[in-house]
């Protein structure tokens, strides 16, 4: 899979034009967290907002969990009927 060697870089720019809203936020919701790389970002980010990550694959929530150990992660299920 392609991964941009300044992916933190283009992360920050994708989020830049959520400050206004993410700043007063007192909660953010990480859906299809993966690895976690977004996690320490948000944090730093917004550090009075509570991040919760969440990822179907439990393989990608043990990543990001080695990545951010104090994460709240959470292991979702795709039970919607279509």
């Amino acid at each position: 899979s392609f991964q941009p060697q300044d992916r933190v870089k283009v992360i920050d720019d994708l989020l830049a034009p959520l400050d206004g809203l993410f700043i007063k936020s007192r909660r953010i919701l990480d859906i299809g967290t993966g690895t976690g790389t977004i996690i320490p970002l948000l944090h730093s980010r917004y550090p009075d907002s509570k991040i919760i990550s969440i990822d179907l694959a439990l393989e990608m929530l043990v990543r990001a969990r080695q990545r951010c150990k104090n994460a709240s992660l959470v292991q979702a299920e795709n039970t919607a009927d279509y």
